[in-house]
Formats: C-alpha cells, sequence, structure tokens
C-alpha cells in the first residue's frame, strides 16, 4: 500500500491545487495519510505548499473550506514525527501562512493551527528566535494569547496557546546556545508573556464575576490553575 499511495500523491496535490470547489474527499484523503504514516514515504512539503497555496487563494468568505483546511495542516503537525530537521520543514512553510492569516480568519481558528505549529516546532522556534519570521511568529502567538475577554468564557484562543508556550520555555531551559538566542526568549518570555499571562488568570471584576453562570466560574478557575 506503501507504493499506492506514493503513486497517487501527485493526483492528489493536483486536486488541492485545482481551481474551483474544493471536495473534503482530498483533505480526508490526506488525513487518512497522517493516520497512516504516509509521510514517512509522501513528500510532507509538497503537500504542505499545495495546502497553503490553497488558503492563499480561496475568499475569506469561505469559511468552510478555511476550517477544512486549518483542520488538515494541524493534523499534519501533530502527526509527522517530531525532531528538528521536521520542525524546520513545518514551520518555514506554515509561519508565512499563520502571518497571512492574521487578518482574514477567525482567530480562534488560527489558534488552532498557531498552537499546532508551536506545539510540534518548539525546538526549532527557540534555536531559530533570532530570525525574523520566527519572531513575528513569536508576535502573533503573543496576540493570540491576549485576545479580549475573559478566559473559558468569551475568550477561546488564550488557553489554546499555552501549551504551545510551556513546551517553548521548555525548548529555552534545554537550550546550550550562549548566543542573543537566550536573551531574545528571555525577554520575551518574561517582558511580553509574563504580564499577557497574569492579566488572564486575574479574576473579573466583582460586578462581572457575580453575572457569570457558575458552569463558567468552574470553567474559568481550571484554565486559571
Amino acid at each position: 500500500w506503501h507504493h499506492e499511495i506514493k503513486s497517487h500523491s501527485t493526483h492528489v496535490i493536483k486536486a488541492i491545487l485545482s481551481s474551483g470547489s474544493f471536495e473534503t474527499d482530498v483533505i480526508d484523503c490526506i488525513k487518512n495519510w497522517t493516520r497512516f504514516g504516509a509521510f514517512s514515504f509522501v513528500q510532507l512539503e509538497a503537500v504542505l505548499q499545495a495546502l497553503t497555496a490553497k488558503l492563499d487563494r480561496i475568499s475569506s468568505d469561505e469559511v468552510d473550506e478555511i476550517e477544512d483546511l486549518i483542520d488538515c495542516l494541524v493534523e499534519i503537525c501533530e502527526s509527522v514525527t517530531r525532531d528538528t530537521v521536521e520542525e524546520a520543514r513545518k514551520a518555514i512553510i506554515l509561519i508565512p501562512t499563520c502571518l497571512k492569516l492574521e487578518k482574514s480568519v477567525d482567530p480562534v481558528v488560527l489558534t488552532r493551527l498557531a498552537a499546532a505549529l508551536a506545539e510540534e516546532c518548539s525546538t526549532f522556534l527557540v534555536s531559530s528566535c533570532h530570525q525574523d519570521p520566527v519572531q513575528a511568529f513569536l508576535g502573533l502567538l503573543l496576540r493570540l494569547t491576549d485576545q479580549e475577554g475573559i478566559v473559558g468564557v468569551d475568550d477561546s484562543s488564550s488557553p489554546m496557546t499555552l501549551n504551545a508556550w510551556y513546551l517553548v520555555c521548555e525548548a529555552v531551559d534545554c537550550c546550550d546556545d550562549e548566543s542573543n538566542t537566550l536573551k531574545i526568549l528571555i525577554s520575551l518570555l518574561g517582558e511580553s508573556l509574563a504580564p499577557i499571562l497574569l492579566k488572564k488568570a486575574t479574576c473579573p471584576a466583582p460586578n462581572l464575576w457575580a453575572n457569570l453562570q457558575r458552569d463558567l466560574q468552574q470553567q474559568f478557575l481550571q484554565i486559571r490553575r
């Protein structure tokens, strides 16, 4: 079956890039590839480039199609083996896509992709944080963490970024780079991320808190912990 998938992969990529309506069967096919480990022999870059090219071309009004594409990219991010080479391959293609989508995609949808990418590419992000695209991406992740609203109530984006930041911090701890890399990241985490997290962990004003349903209060407290 390896040979069969590999021989048909070019047809799937052409289907992604074709103009007109997008077939959900194509997305389902790629998702099945991720579940069966097909990216060990199917070109990851070619599929990522095709999916991101499709995202660039479709109208921002086609919400369902955008969400399908982003869900597929998230599955790919989460399924491919985590190592420095694979992280770099994904990040180099997907970071520009995340940055382009910021102004046209719902923050919750974009956060799914940005958080998945940061989680799976944390080592690469730390080792390459001196590069402008990586710094721009970390800035985007900060903005998604700093969405307006109360976490767990009317802010769904912030909680999705927490594990990504945890893994970035973990990668910083393991980093033995004595150059400016650690200084850049420590500045980012200490001066930018910490105040956002403190703000998000602060209980709402008493009048707002009193008006929240009990299950929403519990949800906020659970995320806060």
